[in-house]
């Protein structure tokens, strides 16, 4: 990993060619360098404390933001942040999502367009014309998917609920899915996520595991009494709940697997079932729960047992997996290294997962034990930006609050950042470690985005009239304070508001937080 006294900017081509100009000017001395200082007037800066606060539970501040902020003070802040209100997306902005397909078409009827347009490519007599119109069905799967990742990259810039997004992309990434073209990946961040992203972790699951993406994904479709697929069994307790130095067995994942069986997806073909066994199905926009598919013996289970029955025994299974001691630490630790750091502190970890014990998984609760202890913004500037917040905080401070036009570039740059949202093919989620993101290549593709991004930036609100990036109020308030002398003798000796701007984006002070 690159020391960080090397400055990210100073591994990108374009940084060559204009540092080595820059490097010779530094002899000056730095009371002649006019190097530009905060002269917002009237503005009330916040503290450094307040600022590593807000910069850790928004993708960054906007200024309505900081003036939310000073009208109610940290904890009401905080408040109206766990309560994760919907709504306050700029009207252009509301009208994108909702012309979107996704957001006129629910799974159903997703579904039955799916299936009738596979059983047309069936039927199709010439191999071409079959070839060619399942590729179609690929594609609209692809525009889905890629309307899925517009909409939250907008919602992620404009809305005011910035927790809630940021825990969006958490608990997505957490319980990740991979797209292959699916039509229904959208639907999953909608209904299985977003609902529940601050509240109850047990509905989260459950959620989670009723899904069709999810159950397709891992195979849990496939997974039926006498012919058993252990591959979800083994991920809900390694990667999404206890973690995989939990003590569980072999044996606990064959019999969570019996458990699972009959969990499926919903084909829309009819079923033909005696009283009993009607009285068992449980059907749900795209789930099913087929019990003719159903082990219905008895099981034990994490050392306690469960006896035969039907979609109650899974509810009990993750009843005891959810009180397994491993689980609170797991997801606490997991939590705390998001948001403070890849090495916490112990008892910060502990803090959370006392609370989350305490309040039976209670999401919100834990999080404002994590957003008031004293450690959580301690030692600032120690977590690294990961491609999703980099893109999302960088258009946050360039726009303040001017609607975006162009999400399907910040889609793309974020896939050439190699964090594409529903694209992870494994299904541990991307990393949270900073190592996976300051490789030399890794900050080339950074710096190229900050150029794009800052230059989009700049001659948008050129054309509106509003300050540019290294101009406006936010950035005298937010970034400025925090540079280094050498990046300000970097910024002072760029040659346009432009190639400023997109040396900001680049600096180290703003690709950690």
């Amino acid at each position: 990993m690159l020391k960080w006294r090397i400055s990210v900017i100073a591994e990108m081509p374009f940084f060559d060619r204009v540092s080595r100009r820059i490097v010779r000017s530094q002899r000056t001395c730095m009371s002649d360098i006019g190097v530009v200082e905060p002269s917002s007037k009237g503005a009330v800066f916040l503290s450094s404390e307040d600022m590593v606060w807000l910069e850790r539970i928004t993708y960054g501040p906007t200024g309505a933001t900081l003036t939310r902020y000073r009208e109610l003070g940290r904890q009401a802040f905080l408040a109206e942040q766990l309560q994760g209100a919907d709504g306050g997306l700029p009207a252009s902005v509301q009208t994108a999502i909702g012309t979107m397909d996704i957001s006129q078409l629910d799974l159903p009827a997703l579904q039955q367009q799916r299936n009738e347009a596979l059983a047309q490519a069936r039927a199709l007599p010439d191999d071409m014309a079959r070839a060619q119109a399942q590729r179609e069905i690929r594609q609209r799967g692809a525009r889905l998917t890629n309307q899925a990742r517009q909409r939250n990259l907008l919602r992620a810039v404009h809305s005011p609920a910035q927790l809630r997004e940021q825990m969006v992309w958490f608990w997505l990434n957490h319980f990740s899915v991979y797209s292959d073209n699916s039509w229904f990946v959208a639907d999953y961040g909608e209904r299985a996520i977003r609902p529940h992203v601050l509240g109850r972790f047990r509905d989260l699951v459950l959620a989670t595991l009723r899904h069709p993406a999810m159950l397709a994904y891992l195979n849990n479709n496939q997974n039926q009494k006498g012919r058993i697929n252990e591959n979800y069994a083994r991920e809900l307790m390694e990667l999404h709940t206890l973690g995989v130095d939990a003590g569980y067995t072999q044996q606990d994942v064959q019999a969570l697997a019996r458990i699972l069986t009959g969990v499926g997806i919903d084909t829309g073909r009819p079923m033909k079932l005696g009283d009993k066994l009607a009285a068992q199905v449980v059907q749900d926009q795209g789930f099913l729960f087929d019990p003719r598919r159903h082990d219905g013996g008895d099981k034990e289970f994490l050392g306690q047992a469960i006896a035969g029955g039907g979609f109650d025994e899974v509810e009990r299974a993750v009843d005891i997996i959810l009180a397994h001691p491993a689980c609170a630490g797991f997801i606490a630790r997991r939590l705390v290294h998001y948001f403070a750091g890849e090495h916490p502190s112990g008892a910060l970890v502990d803090a959370v997962a006392k609370r989350w014990r305490d309040t039976h998984g209670d999401i919100a609760a834990a999080l404002d034990t994590l957003f008031n202890a004293p450690d959580f913004v301690a030692e600032p500037g120690r977590r690294f930006k990961d491609p999703y917040r980099f893109v999302v905080s960088a258009v946050r401070l360039a726009y303040d609050g001017q609607p975006v036009a162009d999400p399907a570039r910040l889609v793309a740059w974020v896939q050439r950042m190699g964090y594409s949202q529903f694209d992870r093919i494994t299904p541990d989620g991307y990393p949270l470690a900073d190592a996976a993101w300051v490789g030399s290549g890794a900050l080339s593709i950074r710096f190229d985005a900050a150029r794009s991004l800052a230059m989009a930036a700049n001659r948008a609100m050129t054309a509106t009239g509003s300050p540019v990036l290294t101009a406006s109020p936010l950035y005298e308030q937010t970034l400025l304070p925090r540079l280094s002398a050498r990046t300000r003798v970097v910024l002072h000796r760029t040659r346009s508001e432009s190639e400023a701007a997109v040396f900001a984006l680049a600096s180290p002070e703003f690709n950690r937080f």
